[in-house]
């Protein structure tokens, strides 16, 4: 009788403890490049081929945005100065795919054919996007809004 209450005993305690409490104290999932870029972000800075461009309140930079969407959609809010200094507004909407941990195809503004866009993390709430349109290498860094 004692041997039977042990070998129930031991079968209880076998299946209790299962493989899934073995996951319980593993930290979770590191998230995605698309939840991780999901929102809106505005320009802080720009550079091409290495030189910084000015951003200040003057040229119309700080107003652009780049909102990506969850259902791959990636909308472009512009602002650029016209001939008379003043800031001229445009919406360009396409598409961006994530291709590695890393990086994603879209379009760019003026254009039907995808660029490669590497992103870099640099906090939580500021990322850095490197591509190279004509051979010519523009470095954005981006903060959430």
């Amino acid at each position: 009788m004692k041997n039977t209450i042990l070998f129930c005993s031991l079968i209880f305690l076998f299946f209790a403890c299962s493989s899934d409490d073995d996951n319980a104290n593993s930290p979770p999932d590191e998230p995605n490049l698309e939840s991780k870029l999901l929102g809106t972000w505005k320009y802080a800075a720009i550079s091409i081929n290495g030189t910084a461009l000015p951003l200040d309140d003057d040229n119309c930079l700080l107003d652009n945005e780049i909102i990506y969407s969850p259902n791959s959609e990636l909308i472009y809010n512009l602002a650029s100065l016209n001939g008379n200094e003043d800031c001229n507004y445009s919406v360009f909407e396409t598409f961006w795919i994530v291709e590695s941990p890393n990086t994603y195809l879209s379009a760019l503004p003026g254009s039907d054919e995808g660029t490669l866009i590497n992103v870099e993390f640099l906090s939580d709430n500021r990322i850095l996007l490197e591509f190279i349109d004509n051979e010519v290498t523009v470095e954005t860094e981006l903060i959430r809004i």
